[in-house]
């Protein structure tokens, strides 16, 4: 991997852990309107601008993170199930790190 693809990808890995402070903060949980469990959810504002930074990764980096469907995420309109969300970014927080990682020969702080 290139010096520039290194950058990149820190880049985008400091974009995610931010996005994850973010979304984490933003969680709120509400009662399901159809009787069902509560549900832990976040709106959609910074889920958009997560689903915006994947795209690029994607486009950067064809193939690296598993797809991001929004729709699997969605709860109530423009509500988003911070349980789906969350873990699917915890999985591409580590996946960038451990290519930054194997790319530096050194641990990504």
């Amino acid at each position: 991997m290139t010096e520039e693809q290194i950058k990149k990808l820190r880049g985008h890995y400091h974009s995610l852990l931010g996005q994850q402070r973010v979304i984490d903060h933003l969680r709120r949980q509400v009662n399901d309107p159809f009787n069902g469990p509560p549900a832990t959810i976040v709106e959609g504002a910074p889920v958009h601008t997560l689903s915006r930074e994947i795209k690029k990764i994607e486009r950067e980096f064809p193939g690296l993170l598993p797809p991001f469907r929004r729709s699997t995420f969605q709860k109530y309109g423009a509500d988003f199930l911070s349980d789906g969300v969350l873990p699917y970014l915890a999985g591409a927080i580590g996946i960038l790190q451990v290519e930054i990682e194997m790319s530096e020969g050194a641990p990504v702080t």
